[in-house]
């Protein structure tokens, strides 16, 4: 058994543009693909703490993982010689991006459709929501990695629960 971070942040709130996002249902599943740094490690039985932005908003277990081909857009800065994904939705109207790299602002991003595997984790069967909803930072020094911008993170198992007082995990998760 593994232990997991997993990134969820509502459509009107995503900052990154340089996909569509996903269709995760909070105490229920969390929808990713391969092009997510770790989509291959998450497993049946992991314990995974959903978290939006600023705060550790549940925990479960997985009950199972769905996975399916398909295809996705990835949109891309239009700019000549730059094509980076790294497209931010600006505050103001016009344009409506901004690249993160080149500084381009444009209204049309490039796009171009990729196959990829589609992931869904189930952990309906055992949410927990937490209560009060602990600060994110509260993690960091459990996190095996500092790589913050990933949606999918792996935790130190025995710190985070330890951390959630979630005593054996069969039982109270």
């Amino acid at each position: 058994m593994r232990a997991w971070s997993l990134l969820t942040i509502p459509d009107d709130e995503r900052q990154h543009r340089g996909n569509a996002g996903y269709e995760d249902v909070l105490a229920h599943s969390y929808d990713y693909d391969s092009t997510v740094q770790r989509s291959r490690h998450v497993r049946k039985g992991d314990l995974v703490l959903v978290r939006n932005r600023k705060n550790g908003l549940g925990v479960s277990i997985i009950d199972s993982i769905e996975r399916r081909p398909g295809t996705k857009a990835r949109h891309r800065c239009p700019q000549p010689g730059c094509g980076s994904t790294d497209i931010k939705k600006r505050r103001t109207i016009v344009p409506l991006y901004r690249c993160g790299v080149c500084r381009f602002e444009f209204d049309d991003p490039r796009t171009e459709m990729i196959r990829i595997t589609a992931y869904r984790a189930n952990y309906g069967s055992r949410w927990q929501h937490l209560s009060p909803a602990p600060s994110i930072r509260e993690f960091e020094g459990a996190y095996l990695n500092r790589a913050q911008q990933h949606a999918i993170r792996e935790l130190d198992l025995d710190m985070l629960v330890d951390y959630l007082d979630l005593g054996p995990l069969g039982t109270d998760v």
